[in-house]
């Protein structure tokens, strides 16, 4: 099952191609192994698939081997910049819907990061997490904890 964590930022800059390969060289800049290939983009959205070069399904069969399958590989994460306003702007509307904070209405930027399965690498998940919150204080939302979240501390 995908699950999406959105978080409003305000970058400031209009195109998502241009946020998207700024974001992808900073997040390679903290976490060297870090490869991107992209996903697709158009008008107001750019995406990649993120991965590295660990291979998270097999550490979690060394630990728990009878519970992880050898079929089953690492899954990428997958990193969308939305700078379209139409969609920024409704985001934010649903946003303070869910009692996000007023500061939303300053949001000119989404990013949204989908994970799937739970062998991930999730350094590259905290990575974005911290990077986009220290850079443009982003505020991180999920379906399933609202606006009172933090990304998983632990290691998958």
């Amino acid at each position: 099952m995908a699950e999406v964590m959105t978080l409003f930022m305000r970058s400031g800059e209009p195109v998502a191609q241009r946020l998207l390969d700024e974001l992808v060289a900073e997040l390679r800049t903290r976490y060297p192994v870090v490869a991107a290939a992209p996903a697709g983009d158009g008008v107001g959205w750019a995406s990649c698939e993120l991965s590295s070069d660990r291979d998270v399904a097999g550490e979690a069969r060394l630990r728990y081997p009878t519970a992880v399958a050898a079929s089953e590989r690492t899954t990428p994460v997958v990193l969308r910049v939305v700078t379209r306003p139409d969609t920024v702007n409704n985001a934010v509307s649903n946003g303070l819907d869910q009692g996000g904070p007023v500061d939303l209405t300053l949001c000119d930027t989404l990013a949204e990061v989908t994970t799937s399965g739970y062998l991930l690498d999730w350094t590259i998940v905290r990575t974005i997490h911290r990077l986009t919150c220290e850079r443009w204080a982003a505020t991180l939302y999920t379906e399933q904890a609202g606006f009172g979240t933090t990304t998983p501390e632990s290691e998958a």
